[in-house]
């Protein structure tokens, strides 16, 4: 068994650096031929029940990021992008401090909202990166800065995704995590966006910089649409608050929230056109991200099924020495490369949870969703990466994934000292 295991294992990363990096297959193909060749050589076949199962494995994540998707873009259609990026260019940009914190903020919502980090480079990201091309900072740390946003909004609460994969397969409830997860993504927040944003932004003046802030043309949708763009985003997060204020609320589950955010831009659009737009809003790169997330499932029915999960489980949880182990959770992230952040949670997570014991749950818990949230960047995968870097253009993912190490180890590093400090963390309430 532990060869068979061993052999799957090899025969799938082999499959995987194939896929991406010499055939260059769509990364959702690549990853279902890997769990296939992976599922053959452990002697499981084919089966086609498991490929079903883990298609829906993810798919109430695969709804989120849909309706996400289209609630940004219809945001996007009645004008809000152009209104927030104006107010920014036109009020902050001689207060600089503020300006970076105020564009972090604005990137982590999305995540925080929906528990996706994808979310936030499709939809706030756009924002940002026009903000940061007015202050001539290079594309590529453009992209590190959507990039650490979209990753600090996943882990972020009220809604951690990752963390919730991780604890359903230890009957671990989601809650109690709100003042560690703001300990571990807020302080980051702060020192990263100020050390991009000052690093790497020219200071150029406020009138040069705001040369050609125009509104929307006159006619247009967005134009008429004034203060209701802020509509949309709004009914999202009063739904979402009292979905978790008042206990007699119905729970109306992420993606319908995300849904009914949208339609509020029926009004200002028009049913037509907002058909078109959330057409539109799922095609290309989109789309493609959508059928990642649904291999991811696939991939991980297969990891359980060649018996690869167990075996990792098991060399962690038994065989890594203790003063090997903490290095080894680095193994989280670049599990993540090859299945997203959602895989990596759901293979590794619950042993790596277990071998932490007796330490605080809690805090290894959330601590272990940042580690694995860094899977975002890493390629061939890297969901958010690769949406930011597509999204700023003009630059190839390897400049950008350079860049976004530094980051990455930040966030790993911060999780790593809220492990060894978490009974002192614990005795402080967090």
């Amino acid at each position: 068994m532990i060869v068979s295991a061993l052999l799957a294992f090899g025969v799938l990363i082999f499959f995987v650096v194939l896929t991406s990096t010499v055939v260059k297959m769509p990364a959702p193909f690549g990853l279902v031929l890997s769990a296939l060749a992976a599922g053959l050589v452990a002697g499981a076949g084919i089966p086609v029940t498991r490929i079903v199962e883990g298609s829906f494995g993810y798919f109430d994540i695969v709804l989120a990021f849909g309706c996400g998707l289209i609630l940004v873009r219809a945001m996007s259609e009645i004008g809000f992008n152009e209104t927030v990026t104006d107010y920014l260019v036109v009020r902050l940009l001689n207060r600089r401090a503020a300006l970076y914190l105020s564009l972090m903020a604005l990137l982590m919502l999305p995540g925080m909202l929906t528990g996706i980090g994808a979310v936030a480079v499709v939809s706030t990201g756009p924002v940002v990166a026009s903000v940061l091309g007015r202050l001539r900072m290079e594309k590529p740390w453009v992209a590190v800065f959507i990039i650490t946003g979209a990753i600090l909004g996943m882990v972020a609460p009220p809604v951690n995704l990752p963390l919730m994969y991780m604890g359903v397969l230890i009957a671990l409830p989601y809650s109690g995590y709100t003042g560690i997860l703001l300990l571990l993504t807020m302080p980051l927040a702060v020192l990263l966006s100020l050390w991009i944003g000052f690093r790497y932004a020219d200071k150029v003046g406020a009138e040069q910089a705001s040369a050609g802030v125009d509104s929307a043309p006159e006619g247009t949708a967005a134009s008429k649409a004034g203060a209701r763009v802020m509509i949309p985003i709004a009914t999202v997060i009063i739904l979402l608050l009292v979905e978790r204020t008042i206990p007699a609320w119905p729970d109306l589950s992420l993606p319908l929230i995300l849904m009914i955010g949208a339609l509020a831009c029926v009004p200002i659009l028009g049913f037509r056109r907002f058909f078109l737009v959330a057409v539109d809003a799922l095609r290309g790169r989109a789309f493609i991200i959508l059928m990642v997330i649904l291999t991811a499932g696939v991939k991980g029915e297969f990891l359980s099924l060649s018996g690869v999960r167990g075996l990792l489980a098991t060399f962690f949880f038994a065989v890594v020495p203790a003063w090997l182990f903490l290095p080894g959770l680095v193994s989280l992230p670049l599990l993540g490369a090859f299945g997203t952040v959602f895989g990596a949670t759901f293979i590794l997570g619950y042993p790596f949870i277990l071998a932490l014991l007796p330490k605080s749950s809690i805090i290894c818990s959330a601590a272990l969703s940042l580690i694995a949230s860094t899977a975002d960047i890493m390629p061939p995968t890297a969901l958010s990466g690769n949406l930011a870097a597509n999204l700023v253009g003009g630059t190839r993912y390897g400049a950008v994934f350079k860049r976004a190490l530094g980051p990455a180890a930040g966030m790993i590093a911060a999780a790593f000292i809220a492990i060894l400090l978490a009974d002192p963390l614990s005795q402080l309430g967090l």
